[in-house]
């Protein structure tokens, strides 16, 4: 039988520190990044603009292993404006997830340098003038060895980064989303966020034999052949669940083997009942534990960058999309890391002081 702690065991336990946690290793962290100005949290009017999940700002990419890049933009969008809020958004909302991960104790922290850098800067309005500023904005990413995590944002915003990062070899990708992004050009756009996957395979940036869609559901499925006709993994949200979560983890890791992989969350995956906030919402969609199991599975995979987009907070109710977005942002924050440092061969903690 437990035994039970004295009042004055009870009492000296209760009136230890907030961060005196038990872990001793979750400890030795809290005890370097508190003093170096990580604040877990926290809300004070100091800290201007934190970055995400208070990570450092970093204006020089030779500084950080992991870098969150925000891309404002939603000239591409169809139905719904709204997602060049979402960085931001993001950003606020993360404030009080992590630092650890709650199943596996990651701590990404701990295993890499992750910074903000910021939003993409652009020099124009017109939806291909920039695109090409995302493309040479992650190019110097990709040339700096960083791994990235774009935060969206509308679909469009993908193209450019495939382009980037997949320039001397295609990648695989996993998208989790509710349409497959494969259509043909409309409104005069090669490039728009319905087409992005189509390109990004027909110019050589991702490989259709190991690309993975997870999510699909809605009557446009008409105009998704291409998936099918290139050779894509093209999986419903009814596979999902009717076949499970597990076995389409199997499939993932099957089709994408030991490819460098790309990873790309378009938050309309979710279904409107527990994600609103989304720039074209389709019902019948994936739930959110679903998605953070989907994403969970791609443990062990050699991930070289990912994005989460289409959030648009215009449509949101009482911050439950931006409190969901948040929580899937640390689960593949979480992953980078753990990728980086194995690509890597090392760790690198965190610096903020």
């Amino acid at each position: 039988m437990r035994e039970h702690q004295s009042l004055e065991g009870l009492r000296e336990l209760a009136d230890r520190d907030v961060w005196d946690v038990a872990d001793r290793r979750i400890k030795r962290f809290l005890d370097r990044a508190l003093p170096e100005g990580y604040p877990p949290f926290s809300f004070r009017e100091s800290l201007a603009a934190p970055g995400c999940f208070y990570s450092p700002h970093a204006r020089d990419l030779s500084e950080v292993d992991i870098a969150f890049i925000g891309v404002p933009m939603d000239q591409g969008a169809v139905i719904r404006t709204g997602a060049r809020h979402g960085p931001e958004t993001v950003r606020r909302a993360s404030r009080t997830v992590g630092p650890v991960h709650e199943r596996t104790g990651t701590i990404p922290f701990e295993l890499c340098r992750i910074g903000d850098r910021g939003e993409v800067e652009f020099t124009g309005y017109a939806l291909q003038r920039r695109v090409e500023d995302i493309r040479l904005f992650y190019q110097e990413v990709r040339d700096a060895g960083v791994t990235p995590f774009g935060l969206g944002g509308e679909h469009t915003m993908t193209a450019p980064i495939l382009a980037a990062l997949g320039a001397s070899r295609p990648l695989a990708l996993v998208q989790i989303d509710a349409h497959a992004d494969s259509t043909g050009q409309f409104g005069g756009e090669r490039i728009n966020d319905g087409s992005l996957v189509r390109f990004a395979a027909a110019d050589g940036f991702i490989d259709p034999t190991h690309t993975v869609q997870v999510g699909m559901r809605n009557g446009s499925f008409i105009l998704w052949d291409f998936s099918h006709q290139s050779g894509m993994t093209y999986l419903t949200a009814d596979d999902v669940y009717e076949a499970g979560v597990d076995d389409i983890v199997r499939v993932i890791h099957e089709v994408v083997g030991d490819m460098s992989v790309y990873l790309s969350l378009d938050l309309d995956a979710i279904d409107p009942a527990f994600m609103p906030a989304v720039g074209s919402p389709e019902p019948f969609g994936l739930t959110s534990r679903q998605v953070r199991d989907l994403i969970r599975g791609l443990r062990g995979l050699d991930l070289v960058g990912a994005d989460m987009v289409e959030l648009c907070p215009g449509f949101d109710s009482n911050g439950v999309g931006e409190n969901l977005a948040a929580g899937l942002a640390f689960e593949i924050l979480c992953l980078l890391a753990e990728s980086h440092s194995s690509r890597v061969g090392e760790t690198r903690p965190t610096v903020w002081a």
